[in-house]
């Protein structure tokens, strides 16, 4: 089964992609190349190198999996604050009363939740 995806040239970091006949040439960046691949990548712990056919991958360093898993986590911290409609109005207000911006809010609300445990 054929598996089409974008990866970060720089990094070998796949970006996004899936099976075919899902294509995922339209939407590259600069800075992104197509790869076709013979099965699923891990995009955790697996990173493209432009080896050979048979050995497309290397495994992720120690450091590439720690930014994964910390882009990962923001992501989710933000997805739950913004899914959170009266959290994120209740953040609004006090920014008001505290001259923040919406931004600063949500940045120091995230913050905050992360030290909770």
């Amino acid at each position: 089964m054929e598996h089409r995806y974008a990866v970060n040239q720089a990094t070998g970091e796949f970006v996004y992609g899936g099976v075919a006949p899902y294509d995922c040439a339209t939407g590259l960046s600069p800075g992104q190349i197509r790869v076709v691949l013979d099965r699923q990548p891990d995009k955790r712990t697996e990173r493209y190198t432009a080896g050979t056919p048979a050995s497309p991958f290397r495994a992720a360093t120690t450091q590439e999996l720690a930014d994964y898993d910390a882009a990962i986590e923001t992501a989710e911290h933000g997805a739950a604050f913004d899914s959170i409609r009266i959290l994120k109005a209740l953040a609004l207000v006090v920014a008001d009363i505290a001259n923040k911006t919406p931004a600063q809010m949500k940045a120091l609300v995230i913050a905050k939740y992360k030290t909770l445990g």
